[in-house]
């Protein structure tokens, strides 16, 4: 868990873990790289946003104008919460709701998950309706995650209870 954090194309694993409101420890870079989400954001920004490699070339270079910087920003902004979106599947299993070996417990203090999915969606459809309105409430549909109890506990060898 040592180093800082990796680029993933315009945000980098930092940014995509605080998205998710989750910490090194619960969502490590590997979950992240190994799935390819700088790949899967230029698939996206293809049709989001086509001309975003000038636009990164104007901001490495220093020749941007105000309005190509403030764009660069929503393009960020963006592609952190939709590189976010591709780890929703998974956020159930990521996030430690509650850990017990039967006599000592710990219990995170209680996650919406669904909530946290709400709010992912929202953050990312705003900034694609700012990037590229012509797409705003078409473009990604929401996708349900569904969010599911087990019934076995594996760390007490018997049946999950809630609290």
């Amino acid at each position: 868990m040592s180093g800082g954090p990796i680029p993933v194309l315009y945000t980098t694993t930092d940014a995509i873990r605080a998205t998710l409101g989750l910490t090194r420890r619960e969502l490590y870079d590997f979950q992240i790289t190994d799935l390819e989400i700088g790949e899967l954001l230029l698939i996206d920004l293809a049709t989001v946003y086509p001309d975003h490699l000038a636009l990164a070339a104007a901001i490495k270079n220093g020749t941007a104008t105000d309005e190509e910087i403030a764009t660069w920003t929503i393009l960020c902004q963006y592609t952190k919460y939709q590189a976010a979106t591709y780890l929703l599947p998974q956020l159930q299993m990521l996030v430690t709701q509650r850990i017990s070996d039967g006599d000592v417990e710990v219990t995170r203090f209680g996650p919406d998950l669904q909530a946290t999915i709400d709010r992912i969606l929202g953050m990312r459809d705003k900034f694609l309706a700012l990037l590229n309105p012509d797409l705003a409430g078409t473009y990604w549909p929401l996708i349900p995650v569904a969010m599911v109890t087990p019934d076995y506990d594996p760390v007490v060898n018997g049946p999950y209870t809630t609290i």
